[in-house]
């Protein structure tokens, strides 16, 4: 069994890719780069045992961080906190076991202000929904059920 990094491109974004092996398993770092000499780096993870486990990092051209998710399991699982292109929150997520579930909120440019705050269950809007101004004053509210809006109204 093969022991060692191995390059290659990934099939479904053409992602210049670095994977490493231990005894033919996939273990340590899978990292994904712009470039085909593997300097900009475009998306990182660690396997154990052939499936993603800890922190998976996404990056922008310009090496800013895209998003920052964890993983268990080979699965999206916890916090993903994504990010604009000047380091700026944007919004964040919660899943588990590969489908968001939990609180998505959303935040303004520029002021770091909530924008929207939306509940989700096994990648569905479910529960509340909540629309802010720039001032955080609440603009709309909406109540989801299995990904359908049950009751909206907006607020002046």
């Amino acid at each position: 069994p093969y022991t060692g990094a191995a390059d290659g491109i990934t099939e479904s974004t053409d992602d210049y890719m670095r994977l490493h092996f231990v005894d033919g398993i996939s273990n340590g770092p899978f990292e994904g780069f712009y470039d085909e000499q593997r300097t900009i780096p475009k998306w990182t993870v660690n396997n154990v045992d052939g499936k993603w486990e800890g922190d998976y990092l996404c990056f922008y051209e310009n090496s800013a961080i895209e998003f920052r998710a964890g993983t268990r399991n080979g699965k999206l699982h916890g916090l993903r906190e994504c990010f604009r292109e000047d380091g700026s929150l944007w919004h964040t997520h919660r899943y588990k076991k590969g489908t968001e579930h939990g609180m998505r909120t959303t935040y303004y440019s520029g002021t770091g202000a909530v924008s929207q705050k939306q509940m989700f269950r096994n990648d569905k809007p479910n529960g509340a929904y909540r629309n802010y101004n720039r001032s955080g004053k609440i603009t709309g509210k909406s109540r989801y059920k299995d990904g359908h809006v049950v009751r909206s109204r907006k607020i002046q």
